[in-house]
Protein backbone atom coordinates (compact mmCIF):
# COMPACT_ATOMS: atom_id res chain seq x y z
CA UNK A 1 0.00 0.00 0.00
CA UNK A 2 1.30 3.38 -0.92
CA UNK A 3 0.41 6.65 0.66
CA UNK A 4 1.11 10.27 0.11
CA UNK A 5 3.98 11.81 2.07
CA UNK A 6 1.78 14.50 3.57
CA UNK A 7 -0.72 12.02 5.08
CA UNK A 8 0.06 9.90 8.14
CA UNK A 9 -0.01 6.15 7.64
CA UNK A 10 -3.28 4.37 8.37
CA UNK A 11 -3.28 2.59 11.74
CA UNK A 12 -3.27 -1.17 11.79
CA UNK A 13 -6.52 -2.94 12.66
CA UNK A 14 -4.74 -4.73 15.49
CA UNK A 15 -3.09 -1.73 17.06
CA UNK A 16 -4.52 -0.47 20.32
CA UNK A 17 -5.27 3.26 20.50
CA UNK A 18 -2.60 5.01 22.58
CA UNK A 19 -5.06 7.42 24.24
CA UNK A 20 -6.71 4.71 26.33
CA UNK A 21 -3.55 3.74 28.17
CA UNK A 22 -2.92 7.11 29.85
CA UNK A 23 -6.64 7.44 30.59
CA UNK A 24 -6.66 4.04 32.27
CA UNK A 25 -3.60 4.96 34.35
CA UNK A 26 -5.17 8.24 35.43
CA UNK A 27 -8.39 6.51 36.40
CA UNK A 28 -6.46 3.92 38.42
CA UNK A 29 -4.49 6.69 40.18
CA UNK A 30 -7.72 8.51 40.96
CA UNK A 31 -9.29 5.40 42.46
CA UNK A 32 -6.20 4.70 44.59
CA UNK A 33 -6.18 8.33 45.80
CA UNK A 34 -9.85 8.24 46.76
CA UNK A 35 -9.33 4.94 48.55
CA UNK A 36 -6.42 6.41 50.52
CA UNK A 37 -8.26 9.62 51.50
CA UNK A 38 -11.66 8.13 52.35
CA UNK A 39 -10.70 6.69 55.77
CA UNK A 40 -9.23 10.04 56.79
CA UNK A 41 -12.29 12.02 55.69
CA UNK A 42 -14.81 9.73 57.36
CA UNK A 43 -15.15 8.81 61.02
CA UNK A 44 -12.35 6.56 62.05
CA UNK A 45 -13.81 3.16 62.90
CA UNK A 46 -10.70 2.00 64.75
CA UNK A 47 -10.36 5.08 67.01
CA UNK A 48 -13.82 6.61 67.57
CA UNK A 49 -14.37 10.09 68.98
CA UNK A 50 -15.91 10.15 72.46
CA UNK A 51 -17.90 13.06 73.91
CA UNK A 52 -17.50 13.83 77.62
CA UNK A 53 -19.51 16.34 79.65
CA UNK A 54 -17.08 18.36 81.77
CA UNK A 55 -17.33 21.35 84.08
CA UNK A 56 -16.62 24.49 82.03
CA UNK A 57 -13.45 26.52 82.49
CA UNK A 58 -13.98 30.21 83.33
CA UNK A 59 -10.96 32.43 82.77
CA UNK A 60 -10.93 35.42 85.14
CA UNK A 61 -7.41 36.74 84.70
CA UNK A 62 -6.33 35.54 81.26
CA UNK A 63 -4.97 37.77 78.52
CA UNK A 64 -7.96 37.35 76.22
CA UNK A 65 -11.13 36.37 78.09
CA UNK A 66 -10.84 38.11 81.48
CA UNK A 67 -13.72 39.86 83.26
CA UNK A 68 -16.22 37.45 81.84
CA UNK A 69 -18.98 37.50 84.47
CA UNK A 70 -21.77 40.10 84.32
CA UNK A 71 -24.12 40.19 87.31
CA UNK A 72 -26.03 43.08 88.89
CA UNK A 73 -25.38 44.12 92.49
CA UNK A 74 -29.08 44.66 93.21
CA UNK A 75 -32.34 43.11 92.06
CA UNK A 76 -35.97 43.45 93.07
CA UNK A 77 -37.60 40.50 94.85
CA UNK A 78 -39.45 38.17 92.44
CA UNK A 79 -37.75 39.83 89.46
CA UNK A 80 -35.42 37.99 87.11
CA UNK A 81 -31.70 38.43 87.70
CA UNK A 82 -29.66 37.72 84.56
CA UNK A 83 -26.19 36.28 84.93
CA UNK A 84 -24.04 36.35 81.81
CA UNK A 85 -20.62 34.70 81.56
CA UNK A 86 -18.53 32.61 79.25
CA UNK A 87 -16.54 29.44 79.43
CA UNK A 88 -13.36 28.96 77.44
CA UNK A 89 -12.07 25.90 75.65
CA UNK A 90 -9.67 24.72 72.98
CA UNK A 91 -10.41 23.19 69.60
CA UNK A 92 -11.96 20.05 71.10
CA UNK A 93 -14.42 21.95 73.32
CA UNK A 94 -18.04 22.83 72.58
CA UNK A 95 -20.39 24.90 74.71
CA UNK A 96 -22.93 22.99 76.72
CA UNK A 97 -25.68 23.55 79.27
CA UNK A 98 -25.70 25.39 82.60
CA UNK A 99 -27.13 23.95 85.80
CA UNK A 100 -28.78 26.35 88.27
CA UNK A 101 -29.77 25.13 91.75
CA UNK A 102 -31.58 27.33 94.22
CA UNK A 103 -30.94 26.82 97.92
CA UNK A 104 -32.85 29.41 99.98
CA UNK A 105 -31.32 32.84 99.38
CA UNK A 106 -28.51 31.32 97.31
CA UNK A 107 -28.08 30.15 93.74
CA UNK A 108 -25.40 27.70 92.62
CA UNK A 109 -24.51 28.06 88.93
CA UNK A 110 -22.40 25.36 87.24
CA UNK A 111 -21.57 25.47 83.50
CA UNK A 112 -20.91 22.27 81.57
CA UNK A 113 -19.11 21.93 78.24
CA UNK A 114 -18.64 19.05 75.84
CA UNK A 115 -15.12 17.75 75.35
CA UNK A 116 -14.45 15.67 72.25
CA UNK A 117 -11.73 13.08 72.83
CA UNK A 118 -10.31 11.28 69.80
CA UNK A 119 -8.82 7.92 70.74
CA UNK A 120 -6.49 8.05 67.72
CA UNK A 121 -2.97 8.41 69.20
CA UNK A 122 -1.98 10.71 66.31
CA UNK A 123 -4.93 13.09 66.69
CA UNK A 124 -4.42 16.45 68.37
CA UNK A 125 -6.71 19.34 69.24
CA UNK A 126 -6.05 22.83 68.04
CA UNK A 127 -4.72 25.35 70.52
CA UNK A 128 -7.11 28.02 69.30
CA UNK A 129 -9.19 29.22 72.25
CA UNK A 130 -12.89 29.62 71.79
CA UNK A 131 -15.42 31.12 74.16
CA UNK A 132 -18.99 30.05 74.80
CA UNK A 133 -21.37 32.70 76.14
CA UNK A 134 -24.10 31.71 78.56
CA UNK A 135 -26.99 33.56 80.14
CA UNK A 136 -28.98 32.16 83.06
CA UNK A 137 -31.82 33.70 85.04
CA UNK A 138 -32.46 33.34 88.76
CA UNK A 139 -35.29 34.74 90.89
CA UNK A 140 -34.98 35.49 94.59
CA UNK A 141 -38.45 35.68 96.20
CA UNK A 142 -37.51 37.38 99.49
CA UNK A 143 -35.75 40.70 100.11
CA UNK A 144 -32.36 40.62 101.81
CA UNK A 145 -28.87 39.51 100.87
CA UNK A 146 -28.52 36.70 98.36
CA UNK A 147 -25.47 34.79 97.19
CA UNK A 148 -24.71 33.57 93.68
CA UNK A 149 -21.98 30.95 93.64
CA UNK A 150 -20.33 30.23 90.29
CA UNK A 151 -18.64 26.82 90.19
CA UNK A 152 -16.16 26.21 87.40
CA UNK A 153 -13.12 24.20 86.39
CA UNK A 154 -9.69 25.62 87.18
CA UNK A 155 -8.03 23.68 84.35
CA UNK A 156 -8.61 23.74 80.59
CA UNK A 157 -6.91 20.47 79.56
CA UNK A 158 -7.82 18.18 76.68
CA UNK A 159 -8.60 15.23 78.94
CA UNK A 160 -11.80 14.76 80.99
CA UNK A 161 -9.64 14.19 84.08
CA UNK A 162 -8.18 17.71 83.70
CA UNK A 163 -11.57 19.34 84.31
CA UNK A 164 -12.65 19.69 87.92
CA UNK A 165 -15.15 21.81 89.82
CA UNK A 166 -12.63 23.26 92.26
CA UNK A 167 -13.21 26.86 91.21
CA UNK A 168 -15.71 28.88 93.26
CA UNK A 169 -16.53 32.55 93.02
CA UNK A 170 -19.27 34.09 95.15
CA UNK A 171 -21.21 37.23 94.20
CA UNK A 172 -23.31 39.12 96.73
CA UNK A 173 -26.63 40.47 95.44
CA UNK A 174 -28.87 42.79 97.45
CA UNK A 175 -32.52 41.79 96.91
CA UNK A 176 -34.78 44.86 97.31
CA UNK A 177 -38.40 44.80 98.42
CA UNK A 178 -40.96 44.97 95.63
CA UNK A 179 -42.83 47.90 97.34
Amino acid sequence: MTHAAFLPPAPSRWARPKRLRPLGRRLACLLVSVGAIAPIACDNLFFPVETHVVVGYVEFDGPVFRDTVEIADTVTANAALEITFRTVGGGCHEGGHTDVRMAGPSAIVTPYDSLLVDRDPLAVCTLIRRSFWRTVTVVFPDPGTALVELRYSTDIGDSPEDHNSDGRKVYIVEVLSAN
